[in-house]
């Protein structure tokens, strides 16, 4: 018995060069980095007005810091912010890696049903807005 060698089909070139990728996605970065710098300059500018009850603000003043460093409640405030935050995260950490853990590794034929299972809490705000539509549009 014979055996025939067959030589192997060349893979496909890719043919968008990885310069042409980048171009591609230049115009849609820059959009977002400069919509990202105008609203940070807005809030630093703002943040600098004076707080004389109008919209803008008159003139340009360091008021406004110093009454958060100063000031103790606005440092009451962001430590039970940043508690808070520490606590949601850990509490997070601490049930959705085994859940991540056992969806990856023990699952088995069960997994579709308890991706579902674990997603399904995301889809409240949107059942909410799709019933909220309901009553509004419903005809009375």
């Amino acid at each position: 018995m014979s055996s025939t060698v067959v030589a192997a089909r060349p893979l496909p070139e890719n043919r968008i060069s990885p310069v042409f990728r980048f171009a591609m996605l230049l115009p849609g970065g820059l959009v977002t980095f400069f919509l990202i710098l105008f609203a940070l300059g807005l809030v630093v500018f703002l943040a600098f007005r004076g707080n004389d009850g109008s919209l803008l603000g008159v003139g340009l003043t360091a008021e406004n810091f110093l009454t958060v460093a100063t000031d103790p409640l606005y440092w009451t405030v962001t430590l039970r912010s940043l508690v808070i935050a520490g606590l949601v995260t850990l509490a997070t950490v601490v049930t959705a890696y085994p859940v991540a853990y056992y969806l990856a590794f023990h699952a088995g034929r069960r997994r579709n049903l308890l991706l579902f299972l674990v997603t399904l809490p995301f889809w409240t705000s949107y059942l909410l807005r799709v019933f909220a539509w309901k009553i509004v549009l419903a005809y009375n």
